[in-house]
């Protein structure tokens, strides 16, 4: 398997350039968490954890595929605290969906 790298002046000038697009830092955390959205007329779940977490958002795993703009709960397992999102990207994969979730 082949991995493409950045090295070098390249790899700092992409990282600048990233870094002014955030709009808050990211801090990576890896939290568990059930996500919860409506599907016509039925309620589906799905396991979901954390990539990073930020004041405007949050990169997640989540076991199912879940549409660009999709409006959704997410519910953390052992404390019941629930908090309202929405799907701001989605990348498919043959795994399960990585996206941002804002």
């Amino acid at each position: 398997m082949l991995t493409n790298t950045i090295a070098g002046p390249i790899k700092k000038d992409v990282e600048d350039r990233w870094s002014k697009m955030r709009t808050h830092k990211r801090i990576i955390s890896q939290v568990r968490f059930q996500v919860e959205w409506e599907e016509g007329q039925q309620r589906q779940h799905a396991n979901g954890v954390t990539v990073d977490v930020s004041h405007s958002g949050c990169m997640a795993i989540v076991g199912a595929p879940l549409p660009l703009n999709q409006r959704v709960k997410l519910i953390h397992p052992k404390t019941g605290r629930q908090a309202e999102a929405q799907v701001a990207a989605a990348a498919l994969a043959a795994r399960p969906m990585r996206g941002y979730i804002g």
